[in-house]
């Protein structure tokens, strides 16, 4: 594990503008490394709670001169929750597939037990004309849209909120 300026570091992920080395070879050299103050300490960050994070409390020499890390377990800022709520929202966001086949989806649906309340969901569709094109829509389409509102529609009457939706979707694509 590396360390700079007191907080844990992926060196794999650094890079330097201009160098398209990735990552820089220099920085698989000690020597350049703790000119730049990048230090290697033996050890993993401890365990931490859902709303914790570890941190550095001090940096310290070993017996067999390499660097060892004392941390601290502290709670986490309601920002830092937030901050880090929302980066997992993306990247959940960013691996839901957009489109899903009708057969994906149809054995998603059956999974999660869910497919038989479709068909209710879109006889409860009051205006005949949106309850006809949505019957189109199901029957007929070849690839369900993640987007689509008839998609949105089905999902809150079948009370999936959008992470739900999303997961439907995820586990749709691996079938």
């Amino acid at each position: 594990m590396f360390i700079y300026n007191g907080s844990e570091i992926d060196i794999t992920r650094m890079q330097v503008i201009g160098d398209n080395q990735y990552p820089p070879v220099w920085l698989a050299d000690p020597a350049a490394r703790a000119e730049l103050g990048i230090i290697e300490v033996d050890g993993a960050p401890p365990a931490v709670g859902a709303n914790q994070r570890a941190a550095v409390r001090e940096i310290v020499r070993n017996d067999d001169d390499g660097w060892a890390v004392i941390w601290d377990v502290v709670d986490m800022t309601p920002e830092e929750i937030a901050a880090r709520d929302a980066a997992l929202a993306a990247e959940q966001a960013a691996r839901v597939p957009q489109k899903v086949t009708r057969r994906q989806a149809r054995q998603a649906l059956l999974l999660a037990g869910l497919l038989d309340a479709v068909q209710p969901a879109i006889d409860a569709i009051s205006d005949p004309v949106r309850r006809r094109l949505a019957q189109i829509e199901w029957d007929d389409s070849l690839e369900f849209d993640r987007h689509h509102p008839l998609v949105k529609s089905i999902g809150v009457a079948l009370v999936l909120d959008d992470v739900a939706l999303d997961t439907l979707f995820l586990q749709a694509a691996a079938l």
